[in-house]
């Protein structure tokens, strides 16, 4: 090879014949899709890998099928598709036409994407409810505790916010302080903190940027005198005893972003979990990003109960353009190299609405932004993650792919229905029993991780608001392809009750 020319590493697959090992791989996978799955009617439309003959379709020998016969010890080279039943023969009743290929190859994508979501949901459940914490001392001893900032971002929280720094300051750790920043407030929330002891600094802008320019702005002033980790926590949050530590110690040992189990507990402090949209958040927060902490991959930050190091947040995008700007902002630090490590040690917790109104104007900002970066976002990721063979890009752009529960349950409805037009079709049952499967599968995996960290009692309660929930979120979902929300809007606070910190834990000890 001359010196101008492309220098190919060898690898075990082999370069021969200009097929790279990729490209082998896929057409491995090609051949096997043929032969197993649908041969009639796969095979006519593969006019590269076989030939027809009178009798029906012949998949003869190539370079490929050679390869893979070698490997499997199963040879693709005897498969003929014939009118005429012979030992690797497959009777074919009818031709097979255009339409039925095509009807057949939309289905089986509608399964696929409508699966892969499901089954990284069940192996998310699954490695959450067989993980064991490791107790681990917070900080080592003679271990100096990093400058912390907790920075609390606030619009108009006269009313909570008295809440959140009480429970801050119950475990203040040392080299600590505590900094509101009040965001365009016309009420008594700067008072209110100065009176409890933070620092305050109170800032007026066109108001448009929401929470993200209030956090700007804090980390801004801190300038003057940086500290080695920021910590963020809204201002109508409670946070448990001890979780500033962990988070701290943790985000300054990885030099990384941090997120901690982020719970909402429903506006009825009675009813604690027992509502379906608790435990969506349930699953969301604590549920599926405990389960990629198993498995050593990054998961998305959810809000209030973050930490990272000063310099990694200071100049960071913060969710710049989009409403779901917490997610945006772990894909972007991400980029920067600094994934997100979960942290289930460390709770915090909010509450949900009770204004319906109010329940919906949320949910509505939270799942339009989250829809978005679903599809036009973790394409990329996935793509950029098999370009590099990055866990920590595959990992975030299969999260980000998984749509809401409502939605993944419309997706898995159209799917169900092309798979039953496909039956009807030409009786061919494999996608419609594969959905059958995948959807047992999941809602198993899913009532039980209910369970096993809400507690049996709730997963009952709420499971009878099922049918009125999926209603509820219908126009939401319609409104997404007509007039998508793309404005940050903040979402109305009501008087915090405070209850919902006596729930149930559900990380023991």
């Amino acid at each position: 090879m001359s010196g101008n020319g492309p220098v190919l590493k060898k690898s075990g697959c082999g370069e021969e014949k200009n097929i790279t090992p990729c490209w082998r791989l896929l057409g491995y996978a090609t051949l096997l899709v043929v032969n197993l799955i649908a041969p009639p009617v796969l095979a006519s439309s593969f006019t590269g890998l076989g030939e027809t003959s009178h009798g029906g379709f012949a998949i003869e020998a190539s370079a490929l099928s050679a390869d893979w016969s070698k490997v499997t010890d199963f040879d693709l080279t005897g498969w003929t598709f014939s009118e005429t039943t012979t030992d690797h023969a497959l009777l074919v009743e009818s031709p097979i036409v255009p339409a039925e290929i095509g009807l057949n190859m939309l289905v089986w994508l509608a399964v696929l994407l409508t699966s892969m979501p499901m089954l990284l949901v069940i192996l998310e459940a699954i490695m959450a409810m067989g993980f064991r914490h490791k107790r681990r001392s917070v900080v080592a001893p003679g271990k100096k505790f990093p400058r912390t900032v907790v920075l609390i971002p606030a619009h108009n929280e006269e009313d909570v916010i008295s809440r959140c720094l009480a429970s801050l300051s119950v475990d203040l750790p040392p080299n600590c302080r505590l900094l509101c920043v009040a965001h365009n407030c016309t009420d008594a929330t700067a008072e209110v903190a100065r009176n409890l002891g933070a620092e305050v600094v109170e800032v007026q802008d066109a108001g448009h940027g929401g929470k993200p320019d209030a956090l700007k702005a804090g980390l801004r002033w801190l300038d003057a005198n940086p500290p080695e980790v920021v910590v963020i926590v809204d201002a109508d949050c409670v946070v448990s005893e001890g979780a500033v530590r962990i988070l701290a110690t943790r985000a300054w040992e990885l030099n990384r972003p941090v997120m901690g189990a982020y719970f909402f507990a429903s506006a009825d402090a009675e009813k604690g979990l027992s509502t379906l949209s608790s435990l969506a958040v349930l699953l969301k927060n604590y549920v599926r990003p405990l389960g990629l902490h198993a498995l050593g991959l990054p998961c998305l930050l959810n809000g209030s109960g973050s930490a990272y190091p000063f310099r990694v947040i200071r100049n960071a995008p913060h969710g710049k353009g989009a409403i779901a700007e917490d997610y945006q902002l772990a894909i972007d630090l991400l980029e920067r190299g600094y994934p997100t490590t979960f942290v289930p040690e460390a709770r915090v917790d909010g509450q949900l609405p009770k204004r319906d109104d109010t329940a919906l104007r949320q949910r509505r900002r939270w799942e339009h932004g989250h829809l978005f970066l679903t599809f036009r976002t973790a394409p990329r990721l996935l793509l950029k993650g098999l370009m590099r063979l990055d866990k920590n890009h595959l990992g975030l752009a299969l999260e980000v792919a998984v749509p809401p529960l409502a939605f993944l349950g419309m997706m898995w409805v159209i799917a169900v229905s092309l798979s039953l037009a496909l039956y009807a079709f030409n009786g061919h049952g494999g996608p419609l029993g594969f959905l059958a499967g995948t959807a047992a599968m999941f809602a198993a995996a899913v009532l039980m991780s209910w369970m096993r960290f809400a507690g049996i009692k709730s997963t009952l309660a709420a499971l009878a608001s099922v049918p009125g929930y999926l209603m509820w979120k219908l126009p939401m979902y319609r409104e997404f392809f007509t007039h998508r929300e793309t404005r940050w809007m903040k979402t109305a606070r009501d008087n915090f009750s405070g209850a919902q910190h006596g729930l149930r834990t559900p990380f023991p000890g």
